[in-house]
């Protein structure tokens, strides 16, 4: 009997189930009927009761395959202004003698066509080039052409000079055995050259990187002082 009962409530369910309006309904006798509403000696049930525990969750469902690209997005706003980076060198007559760099504002980049390029420095003053030079000799005593150094690491060399000449390098260079050595000096113990610089003998030959030199005057550069145009 119970059985019977079971079976004829869940068939009640399904019934319920389809028809959002339907009402469950139990007899005296304990049968079970779907109606509109229940009549007068009918007791309503509540289909909730009859729902078991929930079940345990389902495995995860496969992965989608992906979705279809999306539009592309709106432009970014406009960025900081950059770093001005180079600018022209004008001397003072007006003429552009080289390019400069924001980030050494000392520095001026001269070519000099036929000769090369070579990067000099302004002195405190802008009064002019900086005034500076270190010559090597393959012989004692500073004679023999005078050689500068250079370095493979400069894409530009630096440009030395003294008493208004500039001492390009030819480059590329190579290594060589230097002996003696010219340079500035307010006291110099052995003897002035012919350049104005003081002579001296190395202690022991030195083998250095150094290149034989184009002389240039500074004159021809340009004429201080000098001023920046961007």
């Amino acid at each position: 009997m119970n059985a019977v009962r079971f079976i004829a409530i869940t068939a009640a369910l399904a019934l319920v189930a389809g028809h959002v309006d339907a009402a469950m309904c139990v007899k005296k006798s304990g049968a079970v009927v779907v109606r509109d509403a229940c009549r007068k000696k009918e007791s309503p049930i509540d289909p909730a009761q009859f729902v078991g525990a929930q079940g345990p969750a389902g495995a995860d469902g496969a992965t989608g395959s992906p979705g279809t690209p999306g539009a592309p997005g709106s432009p970014g706003a406009k960025g900081a202004k950059g770093d001005p980076g180079d600018f022209q060198v004008v001397d003072s007559t007006g003429r552009t003698i080289g390019t400069g760099d924001i980030g050494y504002p000392a520095s001026v980049a001269v070519q000099v066509p036929g000769v090369g390029t070579g990067v000099f420095t302004v002195d405190d003053n802008n009064e002019g080039f900086s005034q500076y030079v270190e010559l090597y000799h393959e012989s004692t005593g500073c004679t023999g052409e005078p050689l500068v150094r250079v370095y493979a690491s400069d894409l530009v060399p630096y440009i030395g000079a003294f008493a208004n000449t500039a001492y390009f390098p030819k480059l590329p260079g190579s290594s060589r055995t230097v002996k003696s050595r010219e340079y500035p000096i307010n006291m110099c113990s052995t003897f002035i050259t012919s350049r104005g610089l003081c002579c001296e003998d190395l202690g022991a030959p030195e083998e250095s990187f150094v290149a034989s030199t184009v002389q240039v005057p500074l004159a021809i550069l340009g004429t201080p002082p000098f001023h920046a145009v961007f």
